[in-house]
């Protein structure tokens, strides 16, 4: 089971309702993807758990990261970081992966698909969950049906309606 824990951010003032949503939404996030396996390249060794840092970030940090570990330029939604794909050994106490959700540009999503921000970041922290546990829809169309079906299925958990995740849209 993976774990998800938000890292403090200094978040605008007129966001600040939409991210305590999205905090209370954290263990149903976990919940949703409980069922999901990860991927042989992901597996977490015995005893170690999955537990991954989730950082709300400004555009010019994601572009940053975006542009050294993707060599792509401007800022982009959602980032993730699986530490087991690159082979690093971690301490049981140590995060196992990380996600860095860009939130100006979440912002500009939720505005654009007619839903709020917490919703956005609840699609993108699901997305990013599922890239941590080994799941890629960019490297193949059986990876992109496999990870949209997990997405989608998570997200019709958290969601009564509108349950579109990333690779839908």
């Amino acid at each position: 089971m993976i774990g998800l824990e938000l890292v403090p951010a200094a978040i605008p003032a007129r966001l600040r309702a939409e991210f305590e949503i999205f905090i209370k939404t954290v263990p149903a996030i976990m919940t949703a993807l409980k069922t999901v396996k990860p991927k042989p390249s992901a597996k977490p060794a015995p005893r170690q758990k999955m537990n991954v840092l989730v950082q709300l970030v400004t555009d010019a940090e994601i572009a940053k990261l975006n542009k050294i570990y993707r060599n792509k330029t401007g800022p982009t939604d959602v980032l993730s970081f699986c530490y087991a794909e690159r082979g690093a050994k971690t301490f049981s106490h140590e995060p196992y992966g990380e996600i860095y959700i860009s939130y100006p540009t979440a912002a500009r999503q939720a505005r654009e698909m007619r839903h709020t921000l917490a919703h956005e970041l609840t699609v993108l922290a699901v997305h990013g969950a599922l890239h941590v546990m080994g799941y890629d829809h960019e490297k193949s169309e059986r990876g992109r049906r496999e990870m949209q079906k997990l997405e989608t299925t998570a997200l019709t958990k958290l969601f009564a309606q509108n349950a579109a995740g990333l690779i839908t849209r």
